[in-house]
């Protein structure tokens, strides 16, 4: 890195921050002759606001380095979190706390992790033992102020987990359970569709994306448009009606060059098996204006807007980069109006945005131009030294850098990951879907990239900012809270009227096992809510929320609600990415914009400014939290061969913070899974047609009202193992609940429960019991229970009973874990759970050192989330290698100082 670089890079920062002042000047003086007074006013206003709002409300963007491309069943994923904002400098030090958390391929949530953010990075793992099924999973992370810009803002990566070796340390294999079409899982991704008009013709879809965002009639546009193949890239040919032949350039896009009429031109299309599929592009409207952008030329930019005769609207025209306005430019009422930019002076490094605004802040025209980073990226060198099996890495870059680096086995690679720090802040995170390979945009800067770029801009453009939410004319999405630290806060209402509860005093306690406890009060405020702020806490914590009783009376029955359920949608996966390679009240709220918009200190943004900070207080005893039921009533068992687990303790916990009541156990899954109840598409009815019933809706006691005949209480007295009486029967009922369609064999903390949605009646000649029989009692609603696994493994049901007529049927089998014991519910209280952040902790390798040396079976050889450069820019790690390694996976990539990604200049791998 030479001293040059460094200044040109704080050069252009120096640049940035007085480029908006330069552009104002400029366009106001040149303009006055073009437009009148109060035109030129309302543009300047609105240039005002929009600079305003970039520096009031930085946005952030997160990104995760993991230490492997892959994992099986059973491993680890460590990960590196670097937190950047959009501010002049780097740390900004906005948000400390982030949330990363691991999606199901169906959607689901099954783990969160917290971590506390410090110098604007963060590090942790997830273990993946007991871990339900293989397949495609998201990892994905965010800060809660990230969630203001929407769904789309947190990092999230898609990564492959195998089923476990079948010898332990053959990772030859990496398999993914096949789901056959029987044993499908409810979809609970978000179904938004993306930007553009997208039509599908059997498995081929194409969607059309026209330049600037509108087709206007007799004006010629630029239309991009991609074409997938049951959602995979087909590069092909296109006819279009007026006799052109057009080729997709990469990835299955393309661009057409159209002037559309009153009737929208017709595409025919050709996929791989030669069937035709016919098109019409989208209608084009009858007013308005166009606006052309040509960002391919090595040296300029031209911006060409043209008009129809009738639309005279004055028109501002903003250039900008991460959130901030590099440049504004009023644009003259003329039909076609040409204006030419110094390609490397006019744009910045990275994802540009253009906007075309009225005077009312209306957006009339927008798209995104690519420029090649040249010098918002520094590389990292890596050198490497031998010594018996100890392994020597040099680390060289800028001083003072921070990396993280993970080495691995070349011989167990799931794949090269085509993603780095570098790829995502400055291209990925501004865009809108999966993208492909991402580092071929940044090879080179040459016709063919740069024409390939800005394709991608045209299909796949998704912007954090938009002129209307920096205008005003639309708000913060969600008003969520800058978390600088950690905090408790939410609302008090009357249990029955959810009547609010102004002028309460409420305490909170909150400790853990260890005997570390704080304590402190509260008045929550005209609206009912309250906040606690918390010093730094580690784990999880009992929380009790308590209102004070006033003049001796007994506290009143009250929901104690907590503010703490904002994750967003699961997004919808693409297939490509499935390959192997609220409401709060105004204090709470962010400030919102208005006509006359005021910057607001960060100090003020977090939370409430009188938040009572919680004391820590002497604790005498400490409480058992062991369980002796843990032995025999493990969740193992049931996820053993389960494809979906519901936590029904933060189910639970989710209701109470709404101010809700727990609902019944089978209407909350009837909700939840679409497949109680029977299977829409029909595929599993009348397996057996002399049992063949109408599905029917679960009742809210179904599942008590078709138990098992067990044995009763009393005949356990002495503590024998239960028996099967000499006739035994098994009750069913048409009203029971099937899954599917198909009966439930129902297993209560670990024991046979009883057999729903089968229309027979069995005896002791149908089936044989294999285990304990249960006599606990079916929970009737969620809080009663922990958790539920599905499983439709035909290998579950048959380890407690066998029947060959019930294994006609398909039986599913539902492993319910319940509470035995409940705490008393005090009026006035509300008992419940605070986690805190993760525990730190550090990656660790076998003792090579010792005779015999640990046998080791790692894939990732080394990881290391905290590597910082010296003064001379150079850091040395060492690490043990396995037995046998031949080649090596070397990942690094960090944050320089002045926050630029860093990334790793050489070529994997090494030997």
């Amino acid at each position: 890195m030479t001293t040059t670089k460094h200044a040109s890079r704080a050069t252009k920062r120096l640049v940035d921050r007085f480029a908006v002042l330069l552009a104002a000047f400029f366009i106001y003086s040149s303009a006055a002759a073009q437009i009148n007074a109060d035109t030129a006013s309302v543009f300047r206003t609105m240039a005002q606001k929009m600079t305003t709002f970039s520096r009031a409300f930085p946005a952030e963007k997160v990104y995760l380095h993991l230490d492997n491309t892959g994992y099986f069943r059973g491993e680890t994923i460590w990960y590196k979190a670097y937190v950047v904002s959009n501010g002049d400098t780097w740390p900004l030090d906005i948000s400390r706390v982030l949330y990363v958390e691991l999606i199901s391929p169906t959607g689901e949530v099954l783990q969160t992790h917290k971590h506390q953010i410090v110098d604007d990075m963060a590090d942790g793992f997830m273990e993946l033992k007991d871990f339900i099924g293989t397949g495609y999973f998201e990892i994905r992370a965010y800060t809660r102020y990230m969630l203001n810009w929407g769904e789309a803002a947190p990092f999230s990566r898609i990564i492959p987990i195998f089923a476990e070796p079948k010898t332990e340390g053959d990772y030859s294999r990496m398999v993914i359970d096949e789901t056959p079409y029987r044993k499908r899982l409810p979809d609970l991704r978000s179904d938004k569709t993306s930007a553009g008009y997208t039509a599908t013709h059997n498995n081929i879809s194409v969607g059309f994306f026209p330049e600037g965002g509108r087709l206007i009639q007799g004006l010629r546009t630029r239309v991009a448009f991609e074409i997938t193949d049951d959602g995979r890239p087909l590069d092909t040919e296109i006819s279009i009606s007026d006799g052109r032949q057009v080729k997709t350039l990469r990835e299955g896009r393309g661009v057409i060059d159209y002037v559309p009429s009153a009737e929208p031109a017709t595409i025919q299309i050709t996929d791989d098996r030669g069937r035709h599929h016919r098109f019409l592009l989208p209608k084009a409207e009858t007013s308005g204006c166009t606006m052309n952008v040509e960002a391919t030329r090595e040296d300029s930019i031209t911006i060409t807007i043209c008009r129809t005769e009738d639309y005279t609207a004055a028109l501002m025209l903003a250039l900008m980069h991460d959130g901030r306005p590099i440049r504004f430019q009023v644009v003259p009422s003329t039909k076609e109006y040409t204006l030419t930019l110094d390609r490397r002076q006019a744009l910045r490094e990275g994802v540009n945005g253009i906007s075309l605004i009225d005077t009312h802040g209306n957006i009339v025209a927008e798209r995104l131009v690519f420029l090649t980073p040249s010098q918002m990226m520094d590389s990292i060198g890596i050198s490497s030294a031998t010594d018996s099996a100890r392994q020597l890495l040099t680390v060289t870059t800028r001083p003072r850098t921070r990396l993280s680096l993970a080495v691995r086995s070349a011989d167990n690679d799931a794949g090269a990951a085509p993603h780095d720090v570098a790829t995502y802040l400055l291209m990925a995170s501004d865009l809108r879907g999966y993208i492909h390979r991402p580092d071929y945009y940044f090879e080179a800067d040459d016709e063919e990239h740069r024409r390939a770029a800005d394709l991608l801009m045209m299909v796949q453009g998704w912007r954090v900012y938009d002129a209307h939410l920096m205008t005003g004319r639309r708000e913060l999405s969600r008003g969520q809270i800058i978390e600088d630290q950690l905090f408790i806060y939410g609302k008090v209402t009357t249990a029955r009227k959810q009547e609010i509860m102004a002028g309460v005093e409420l305490q909170a306690v909150v400790y853990n096992k260890g005997g570390h406890c704080f304590s402190g009060v509260t008045t929550t405020d005209d609206e009912g809510n309250y906040a606690f702020q918390l010093p730094t806490l580690y784990g999880d914590m009992r929380l009790i929320l308590s209102v004070t009783p006033k003049n001796g009376k007994r506290a009143k029955n009250c929901h104690i609600s907590i503010n703490r359920h904002f994750q967003p949608a699961s997004r919808r996966v693409a297939a490509t990415e499935q390959q192997p390679a609220a409401d709060m009240a105004p204090n709470l709220t962010l400030p919102r914009l208005t006509d006359a918009v005021e910057i607001v200190p960060n100090d003020d943004l977090p939370l409430l400014d009188n938040a009572h900070h919680l004391q820590e207080v002497k604790v005498k005893g400490k409480r058992p939290f062991e369980r002796a039921r843990e032995g025999w009533e493990s969740e193992n068992e049931g996820a053993y061969y389960a494809s979906m687990r519901y936590d029904c303790d933060a189910a639970t916990e989710e209701y109470a913070d709404k101010g809700m009541d727990a609902p019944s156990l089978m209407s909350w899954l009837a909700s939840k899974n679409p497949f109680f109840g029977g299977d829409e598409d029909g595929d599993d009815m009348n397996i057996d047609n002399a049992d063949a019933e109408t599905p029917v809706e679960p009742t809210t006691d179904a599942v008590q009202s078709v138990a098992l005949v067990a044995n009763d209480a009393e005949s356990m007295a002495d503590g024998t193992q239960p028996t099967l009486p000499d006739d035994p029967v098994i009750t069913t009922s048409t009203d029971g609940p099937r899954y599917k369609n198909r009966p439930i064999v129902w297993i209560l903390d670990n024991q046979l429960y009883g057999i729903t949605g089968t229309t027979s009646t069995m005896k002791a000649e149908d089936m044989t019991l294999i285990g304990h029989q249960s006599i606990g009692i079916m929970p009737d609603y969620i809080d009663e229970a922990k958790a539920i696994y599905i499983s439709e493994d035909d290998a579950t049901w048959k380890r407690y009973v066998l029947s060959d007529r019930l294994s006609a049927r398909r039986p599913v089998t539902i492993h319910v874990y319940s509470h035995h014991v409940f705490a008393k519910k005090v009026k006035g209280q509300r008992a419940t759970w605070y986690k805190g952040y993760d525990e730190p902790a550090t990656y660790t390798m076998p003792g090579h050192v010792q005779l015999p040396s640990q046998i080791d079976h790692r894939r990732t050889l080394y990881w290391n989330p905290n590597i910082i450069t010296d003064d001379e820019g150079r850091a040395t790690v060492e690490f043990y290698l396995q037995q046998g390694t031949h080649e090596m996976i070397i990942e690094c990539e960090g944050m320089t100082e002045d926050g630029c990604p860093a990334v790793l200049s050489i070529l994997p791998p090494l030997s």
